[in-house]
C-alpha cells in the first residue's frame, strides 16, 4: 500500500492507494485525521499565583474559617489555542494530604491573558501549619491522554 500525505493547518489528508497484482489505482479512499498538537507546541504559562483574602488583599497568613482566594494569571504566548484545557488546583495540608481539588475546562486563545480565581473556605477542623496550593494546566484529563503543560505552586499558613 502506498500513501501520499500532506498537511493543511491542523489536518492531515491521506490518499490511500492500493496496488495489488493489477495496475489499478484507487483514489476514492480519502481520510481526514486530526493532527495531534504536541505539548512542546503550546506556550502556556502561569505567570502569577497569588493568595488573597476575600476582599482581594494579598496575604499569606489565614485563620481557620476564613476564605482564601487563589488568583492565577495564565498567558498563552504561542500560536496555538488551548481549547478546553483542564485548569485545576490542588490544596495539600501540612502532611501533604490533598484537602481540596477544583477544576474547570477553559479555552485560552493565542496571545490571551487569562485570569482564574479559585476560592476555598478553610475548615475550622483544619490542621495548623503551612499548606501548598498547586495550579496545573493539562490538555485534558491525564487518564484520557491529557498532557501536563505547566504548573505553579504557592504556600500559605493556617493558624
Amino acid at each position: 500500500m502506498n500513501i501520499d500525505a500532506f498537511r493543511l493547518r491542523n489536518c492531515q489528508f491521506l490518499e490511500m492507494q492500493r496496488t495489488m497484482n493489477a495496475d489499478v489505482l484507487r483514489t476514492r479512499n480519502m481520510q481526514l485525521l486530526e493532527m495531534a498538537v504536541l505539548p512542546q507546541d503550546y506556550a502556556v504559562n502561569i505567570t502569577d499565583l497569588l493568595t488573597k483574602d476575600e476582599w482581594g488583599n494579598i496575604i499569606s497568613d489565614f485563620l481557620r474559617g476564613e476564605i482564601i482566594q487563589f488568583e492565577a494569571i495564565i498567558v498563552n504566548t504561542g500560536k496555538i489555542w488551548l481549547e478546553n484545557g483542564l485548569i485545576s488546583i490542588v490544596i495539600s495540608d501540612p502532611s501533604a494530604e490533598p484537602v481540596m481539588l477544583a477544576y474547570y475546562f477553559g479555552t485560552i486563545k493565542s496571545g490571551e491573558i487569562h485570569q482564574c480565581i479559585f476560592g476555598w473556605r478553610i475548615p475550622f477542623s483544619s490542621a495548623a501549619g503551612v499548606y501548598t496550593a498547586k495550579v496545573m494546566i493539562f490538555t485534558n484529563w491525564p487518564s484520557k491522554g491529557g498532557v501536563g503543560l505547566t504548573f505553579k505552586q504557592v504556600q500559605f499558613r493556617v493558624s
